[in-house]
């Protein structure tokens, strides 16, 4: 799959890494970042615009999300700067056909 859309720019990790420093009760802090962007790959037939968001291994936990197939982001993927491709259920059925086959 590959993606296009506006410019990135690499978060100051200082600041991400070291807020819960500067703010107390702040127990774990995360970033994401998104935009949309043009999608081709999988079953698309032609190129399609959906959103999509950079975000960290916390996030998940963050924002209570769970997923019902596969992995979220782990610390490892970001550690070997691994491109990982999360999909919401209506993108991974749009793109292949059902949230298995994604």
């Amino acid at each position: 799959m590959r993606t296009s859309g506006s410019s990135y720019r690499r978060p100051q990790r200082y600041r991400y890494r070291n807020r819960n420093l500067f703010v107390p009760g702040i127990d774990d802090v995360t970033i994401s970042f998104s935009t949309r962007g043009t999608v081709t790959g999988g079953e698309l037939e032609e190129e399609a615009t959906y959103t999509v968001a950079g975000v960290k291994s916390n996030y998940a936990d963050m924002s209570n999300l769970e997923l019902e197939v596969g992995n979220f982001v782990t610390e490892t993927n970001e550690e070997n700067k691994e491109k990982i491709c999360i999909l919401g259920a209506a993108a991974a059925e749009e793109m292949f056909g059902s949230v298995i086959e994604a």
